[in-house]
């Protein structure tokens, strides 16, 4: 998929589905987005190389929970804004998302049709916490 505007910099795309991905990494890209897809086996100190203003990642792979505990648990990356998505009748999954640190955790739609939406919450979110 051919690269567009780099004006909300760089965001980590974690989704090993290639429909998923596809969907995913469009919708970033038409909110400015560079993307880079990481397997979940990257570490947090090669995403704080990326230097991602952005992750997100797919709650329905396996140990999405744990890899997001260990960014959080990263001086390096536990500032990111982490949005976990997932199907909106896996509730457990989205759960574990929010107890593990994701910022927001979102139906699978509302990442690919909503994506402005949920990034406007997110930095209302991110603004309140560090009042």
């Amino acid at each position: 998929m051919a690269e567009e505007g780099t004006g909300a910099g760089v965001a980590v795309l974690v989704e090993p589905n290639l429909m998923s991905a596809v969907a995913v990494e469009g919708a970033l890209r038409r909110a400015g987005y560079q993307v880079r897809q990481q397997p979940l086996s990257t570490r947090p100190e090669q995403i704080a190389a990326l230097n991602p203003s952005l992750i997100l990642v797919s709650l329905s792979v396996p140990a999405a929970s744990a890899w997001i505990r260990g960014l959080r648990a990263c001086p390096e990356t536990r500032h990111l804004a982490v949005i976990g998505y997932a199907g909106h009748v896996e509730t457990d999954l989205l759960q574990a998302g929010r107890e593990a640190g994701a910022d927001l955790a979102a139906a699978n739609s509302a990442v690919t049709q909503s994506l402005p939406e949920l990034l406007a919450a997110l930095a209302r979110r991110r603004e309140r916490r560090a009042d």
